[in-house]
């Protein structure tokens, strides 16, 4: 426990050490009573030991039992008096009784101390039986004339508060209990006073961390509770109520309350929270839960502490700990007030690694001592406890600097179709930014010149940036000087007109300036808007009439089948301009956008995808602005990807244009195509026999009938189912042949299920046959085997050339030897043969057919010798003539 006394001359800061011993001290004969330890406020690190004299030669047997009091477990200052109180909640009272058997009861007790005078103390003991663990917590009342010790009771008695008055050498104490059928809910752990009300009287608050999930009860002097806060926590052992801390937050004349629940869990467990009630005069009124940082097991809310006005806006502080987040470490959150109250996020952390110092730091934020101006710079002070490293950290306050910055653009509003400047090769819309700033040196603490250093950003808005977004400087300036500068904006293309452009200027100090203490800027951030230039009439409102039509030529689309397709728009655009207007596109995701074309649109024109929602989505932008009474077309081509699960009915596309328009004319603003699904799938069904054929040698045969089904596609076959008739054989002669079986059963029906494109089923029927089968009969016989295919019936099949149920059968050729031919046929035959070539020898004979004309033989040797001589004359001219030679020559 921390407190000061620093608003005395000493300077002096109060320590509290529980467990410490008491051996030190003059004449003692305890150990291990707890320790407040008196330090100076210096840097000196100067700290000794209060202590607690004489108690061994009080007349009270009983505080012989000083011994392991945990002495320094709870601290307080009186606000109006040079003198603080300290307790220890574990003092114990010792009861003889008639058989001289000794009790011991744990009741507390608390010690008053007048600072400059350490002889001057009177001590406070709880002698009620039903009191136990008296000074678990002590706070001193608004006016100090009274002091309310808490109280945790005992076996049937909850236990409340005791208030004693602050005067007389051993005042005897009031006790304010809660009456409650609750035991051991530890009504007292936390103790306060406010004036909460508009009556102004000041009321009690005690925290009840163990009744249920806990509760805050409110009393007054007349032990009345008037109002009872109750946690909303469904976690018993939040400890809600285990820290109160009472403050005029909102600086509205009236005390508000926080009250802590550091085990209170999250989406981890004991991150702890602080629930902020303000007094509304009537009575208190929840306003928010703060939470840190949520981290596990910090614990936030284990100390508060009102910190005075460190920022110097007129409205006190708020401090919270979290000491043991981060692996013990420890952090404290500051929380800067103003006229709501608190802000819901916090202004400052500052971790135990932060106040470190070069040690190792544990269990920092466990106390938090009241605000002191230690320094005398008109700046709050405080002190912050680390009882796991036995270390205590002075936090001085930064003095507060104003600094004072004027945003001035060049223009009032942007003109965004005015593309006055380069920027990465194309002509883009720019504007100037000129900043002025100037401070007054109000504090010793704030040096003449300082060195800042600034960022200039857009913020969230993604329409501008600054060539790189984000764009630092940094300056000298001088007291009661002004200095300038100068930036130049690009806006992005297809900004968002209708919000302003957000313009960000963030200053700090630069790291490199030298000082004591230095500053903190009040104000650290600036935010400029600036709007658009619109041509929308004197109010800048665009009233627009966006009417939006589309179709395809599709007239179905096969299921599972990829095939691409457009969908043909047209956006008319009526009234005033339309900025920012754009058509969006939902389609389900087995459907792949390819590319918008482009027919008649407005510049700026683009299309994007968003595939982040359960349906993909094309977002096209039409155009900015898309201006009155104009017409734009354009097509979207998609392809379906042919993963869908399910056959659906339809595919429905939803189009949809989006701009500032009146309620009553968004009617035509969108529209649903339909594009029916259809299913088609190309079969083959087929069969075959192995052999194909048997001849009279072959002996015992294994026969088989091949039935196979194939899916080209692109649909599914849904249902398939295989009917078999075997052959009649098998059932007249089943000594001939029998069907070989794996399943005992031989099904003739097979459910060959859903059939896939590009998958294909096949049933193989398997026969037996005997060679006797050639001997029943003479002639060829058939082994057949008939099949009938099926398939479930669909709404959305396309009726096809093949009609269902297909019909198909599957044959094996028996071939058997032929009987011997009789002789009397072959000697007919042969005869017949004779006879039939007697008759065609006389028929020819008398047609003459065997008859020549005799030729005279002279006749034929004149002939001869003239065609000689005619072939032998010479050509004329040419050559001589041969040698005549005799035709007689030419013979042998």
């Amino acid at each position: 426990m921390l407190a000061w006394v620093g608003q005395f001359d000493q300077g002096c800061v109060l320590i509290g050490a529980p467990k410490d011993n008491y051996d030190k001290c003059k004449n003692s004969e305890f150990s291990k009573t707890g320790v407040v330890f008196s330090c100076s406020s210096s840097t000196d690190d100067s700290c000794s030991k209060f202590c607690i004299h004489n108690l061994e030669s009080s007349i009270d047997e009983d505080i012989q039992n000083v011994s392991n009091a945990w002495l320094g477990v709870s601290i307080d200052i009186n606000p109006h008096k040079e003198e603080f109180v300290t307790c220890g909640h574990r003092w114990k009272s010792s009861v003889v009784d008639d058989s001289y058997l000794k009790t011991l009861y744990m009741k507390g007790f608390c010690v008053v101390n007048t600072f400059n005078d350490p002889k001057d103390r009177r001590l406070l003991f709880m002698k009620s039986d039903n009191i136990t663990a008296g000074g678990t917590s002590v706070k001193y009342t608004q006016d100090g004339q009274n002091i309310i010790v808490g109280v945790l009771g005992r076996d049937r008695y909850p236990g409340g508060i005791i208030l004693f008055p602050n005067k007389g050498e051993t005042p005897a104490g009031k006790p304010l209990l809660l009456q409650s059928d609750i035991d051991n809910n530890y009504a007292g752990y936390a103790v306060s006073s406010g004036k909460f009300f508009n009556d102004k009287y000041e009321y009690y608050v005690m925290g009840v961390p163990r009744d249920g999930s806990g509760a805050v009860l409110i009393t007054d002097k007349n032990n009345h509770i008037v109002q009872r806060l109750q946690s909303e926590s469904k976690e018993i052992g939040s400890y809600f109520g285990m820290k109160l801390c009472v403050a005029d937050v909102n600086k509205d004349g009236l005390d508000d309350l926080l009250v802590g629940a550091p085990m209170e869990p999250g989406q981890s467990r004991e991150e702890g929270q602080v629930i902020v009630y303000l007094s509304d005069g009537k009575k208190l009124q929840k306003k928010l839960v703060l939470f840190g940082d949520k981290e596990e097991g910090g614990r936030f809310g284990s100390a508060m502490t009102s910190i005075g006005d460190i920022n110097q806006d007129g409205f006190i502080d708020i401090a919270i700990g979290a000491p043991y987040e981060n692996k013990l470490e420890g952090a404290i959150y500051i929380y800067n007030t103003n006229k709501e109250g608190l802000p819901s996020t916090y202004s400052q952390k500052i971790t135990g690694k932060d106040a470190a110092m070069g040690k190792d730091m544990k269990g920092f934020g466990i106390s938090i001592s009241d605000s002191v101006d230690v320094n005398k710079d008109n700046c709050p002070d405080f002190l912050v406890g680390a009882y796991l490293s036995d270390q205590v950290r002075l936090l001085f306050s930064r003095p507060v600097l104003d600094l004072n910055l004027e945003l001035l653009p060049e223009s009032q509003k942007i003109n965004f179709t005015k593309y006055n400047c380069p920027s990465h090769g194309n002509k883009a819309v720019c504007f100037k930014v000129k900043l002025k700033f100037s401070y007054v040196q109000n504090n010793k603490q704030i040096p003449p010149r300082i060195d800042l250093e600034g960022q200039l950003a857009t913020g969230s808005q993604p329409q501008m940036n600054l060539s790189h977004s984000v764009q630092s400087f940094g300056f000298k300036l001088e007291s009661g000087k002004k200095s300038e500068k100068e930036f130049q904006i690009i806006v992005k293309e297809h900004p968002n007109i209708f919000q302003p452009i957000h313009i960000t200027i963030k200053m700090a100090l630069a790291k490199n300036t030298t000082c004591q203490i230095c500053p903190i800027l009040r104000t650290q951030t600036f935010v400029k808007k600036i709007p658009f230039e619109l041509e929308c009439g004197d109010d800048d409102k665009c009233t627009t009439d966006l009417k939006v039509s589309a179709s395809t030529s599709l007239k179905y689309l096969l299921y599972q089948k990829e095939e691409k397709f457009d969908i043909n728009v047209i956006v008319s655009n009526g009234i005033n301009h339309a900025y920012n207007s754009f058509a969006t596109f939902i389609f389900p995701q087995y459907l792949q956008y390819i590319q918008a074309i482009k027919t008649k649109v407005q510049p700026g024109f683009e299309c994007s995808t968003d595939s982040s929602l359960e349906e993909d989505m094309v977002r096209c932008t039409l155009g900015n602005p898309l201006p009155k009474n104009t017409v734009s077309t354009f097509a979207l081509r998609f392809s379906s990807t042919g993963r869908i699960d399910q056959p659906e009915n339809a595919i429905n596309i939803s189009v949809k244009t989006k701009s500032f328009e009146t309620p009553q004319d968004l009617k035509n603003n969108k529209m649903t195509i339909n594009i029916p699904n259809r299913m088609k799938a190309f079969t083959d069904f087929y069969g075959n026999s192995n052999p194909d054929l048997l001849s009279s040698e072959t002996k015992n045969i294994t026969v088989t009938h091949v039935l196979a089904v194939y899916n080209h596609g692109p649909s599914p076959l849904f249902g398939v189912t295989l009917n078999v008739t075997l052959p009649s054989l098998l059932r007249d002669k089943p000594d001939l042949i029998q069907r070989i079986c794996k399943n005992p059963s031989c099904p003739t029906s097979f459910h060959l299920g859903n059939i896939s494109k590009g998958f294909n089923r096949q049933i193989d029927i398997v026969f037996s046959v005997n060679e006797k089968i050639h001997s029943v009969k003479k002639d060829l016989k058939y082994l057949e085997t008939k099949a009938v295919l099926a398939r479930k019936d669909h709404r959305l099949y396309i009726p096809d050339k093949n009609q269902w149920p297909w019909k198909i059968s599957v044959q094996t050729v028996f071939q058997v030897e032929a009987e011997p031919i009789a002789w009397w046929i072959i000697l007919l035959c042969i005869l017949g043969g004779i006879l039939i070539l007697a008759l065609c020898i006389v028929l020819f004979w008398w047609l003459g057919f065997f008859k020549r004309n005799k030729v005279n033989r002279d006749e034929d040797e004149k002939s001869f010798v003239a065609s000689e001589k005619l072939s032998n004359e010479p050509e004329e001219n040419n050559v001589e003539p041969e040698k005549k030679t005799n035709a007689d020559d030419n013979f042998l």
